[in-house]
């Protein structure tokens, strides 16, 4: 791959034909949350004498024709379709700019059709960069040239990129982890190295495993306020942060959270459709990348079970506290709240099951998870049944109880042993108003016009209403109930700004833990 100029990227691929004389090629189409990602592609261009490329009834297939059994070579332009500093989720798109580039092969690659399983023997060379710019993927860094082996489902999982980064190489054991930056960050450089290198080290000693050979860790800044974000991929794992957000607070959390699913995700996978089973992969990895800081000395007891009082605030007051695990299925981006239900819920069944194990043994969901993961070889597809059978094994039938009625919408058994824990002190929070934007923020904030607006809510009754454009006049305070959220919107023709108190008046008690005298 080469630069054609300062947002766009000319990619060259080869590969051997089929005895048919002809196989499709694949655009990039959707991944994550971003939909129509071959608008990035054009130029699609054959360079293989007698090679015809010719476009299909979707946008995001071609069909290539040439001379069976021969190579086949064609190109295409990869560009930013984006306008403007990045934010989030910009970054699932290809994010190329006069000083760096970034993709994943999800959003970037054109590849012909080959079995998912297929190991394919690869060549990925960078040309036309400055001597002094970085190199870096899933494969190698710090080169512009390497060779290796990789199944076609891995290549699509990788990331790629060049240009200004700054980056330290550490072997551990044998084993080189590789760490990339850019820009202007609210920690040095050498507080980031060191404790993304200590958190694999941690993990890897939790799994007793080595790791790959090779690990890269891509770090972005974000120039929205208030976001964290990170992917894990093959051998390699991008993280994203607001420029001015702390370290400890945010960065390490999802350090820890992406690394681990090297195990839980990416090691030991979900059954698809995996919407259902997103309280597994996501929540039981969140719920570990606050007990691994913890166990490495990283954050305090305190704070480790602050986060879990601020699961469980934000899980019982969740507009989507009842909803049941299977109807996430099409629906898991359709807004951060649906999104975050996942998360929220299983980290507190993680953080129920840790602890009534506790209680019944010396061991831990350590034990429990290395378990799992050795008995789910050699398919490596999490079972809800092999997973229950475990519950009940490491801790009793109630608790496996609590997890499937929890996961069904019903979490009144679950409401029942967290109050009933012995490992920590039960508490409870009286809630009689929480913040309540009353719109999805990062839906609206993406379309440019007001989304997902709740009908009773503060904001509709000051006048929003869905559809309603967004202007730069934007002033909220999150999680504040008493300042005033200023919206710019325009309403018939006029711009106007929109000023209204974020609360919701409820009335919940919710489970809070302490730590034993």
């Amino acid at each position: 791959m080469s630069r054609k100029d300062s947002t766009t990227l000319i990619i060259k691929v080869a590969f051997t034909g089929n005895a048919t004389g002809e196989t499709t090629l694949h655009l990039p189409d959707k991944w994550a949350s971003q939909q129509s990602l071959y608008k990035a592609v054009s130029g699609l261009t054959a360079l293989s004498p007698a090679t015809v490329i010719s476009a299909t009834d979707r946008r995001d297939k071609y069909t290539v024709r040439y001379k069976p059994g021969t190579n086949v070579v064609f190109s295409y332009l990869l560009h930013k379709d984006w306008e403007g500093p990045l934010k989030y989720p910009l970054y699932f798109r290809p994010v190329i700019n006069a000083d760096y580039f970034y993709f994943e092969g999800y959003s970037g690659l054109v590849y012909p059709s080959l079995a998912d399983t297929a190991h394919i023997k690869c060549r990925l060379s960078y040309e036309g960069f400055s001597k002094d710019d970085f190199f870096g993927n899933s494969f190698y860094a710090n080169a512009t040239d390497g060779k290796f082996t990789v199944s076609q489902e891995s290549l699509l999982n990788a990331v790629f990129c060049a240009g200004k980064l700054r980056s330290r190489t550490t072997k551990v054991a044998g084993h080189q982890i590789v760490v990339a930056l850019t820009g202007k960050l609210a920690f040095s450089d050498d507080t980031a190295f060191s404790s993304i290198t200590n958190i694999i080290q941690a993990e890897r000693r939790f799994w007793n495993e080595k790791g790959p050979e090779y690990y890269f860790t891509l770090f972005l800044p974000l120039y929205d306020q208030g976001n964290t974000g990170g992917t894990a991929h093959y051998h390699a794992f991008s993280l994203f942060q607001s420029v001015g957000l702390d370290l400890k607070s945010n960065l390490l959390p999802m350090i820890a959270h992406e690394y681990f699913h090297n195990w839980l995700g990416l090691g030991l996978k979900m059954p698809e459709p995996d919407e259902p089973y997103k309280w597994f992969s996501e929540g039981f990895t969140e719920y570990y990348s606050f007990k691994i800081l913890f166990q490495s000395g990283l954050i305090s007891k305190d704070e480790f079970l602050g986060r879990i009082n601020g699961y469980l605030k934000d899980y019982y007051l969740s507009p989507y506290f009842n909803m049941a695990a299977q109807k996430l299925i099409g629906r898991y981006w359709e807004s951060s709240e649906l999104k975050l239900l996942s998360y929220r819920r299983g980290l507190i069944l993680a953080f129920l099951i840790d602890s009534r194990i506790r209680e019944k043994s010396q061991g831990s969901l350590d034990d429990l998870l290395r378990d799992l993961y050795r008995q789910s070889g050699p398919a490596m597809i999490f079972s809800n049944v092999l997973f229950s059978r475990l519950v009940r094994s490491y801790s009793d039938a109630a608790t496996a109880m609590a997890i499937d009625k929890a996961n069904g919408g019903d979490n009144s058994r679950l409401t029942k042993l967290l109050f009933i824990g012995r490992i920590y002190q039960a508490d409870s929070l009286q809630v009689d108003k929480v913040f309540d934007l009353g719109f999805d923020w990062q839906a609206s904030r993406k379309a440019g016009e007001i989304r997902g607006l709740e009908i009773a809510s503060n904001a509709a009754k000051a006048g929003l209403a869905n559809g309603m454009k967004l202007t730069d006049r934007l002033s909220v305070w999150f999680n504040n109930t008493s300042k005033p959220a200023e919206i710019g919107v325009v309403d018939k023709g006029k711009e106007k700004v929109i000023r209204y108190i974020p609360v919701l008046q409820v009335d919940k008690i919710i489970p809070q833990v302490k730590a034993l005298k």
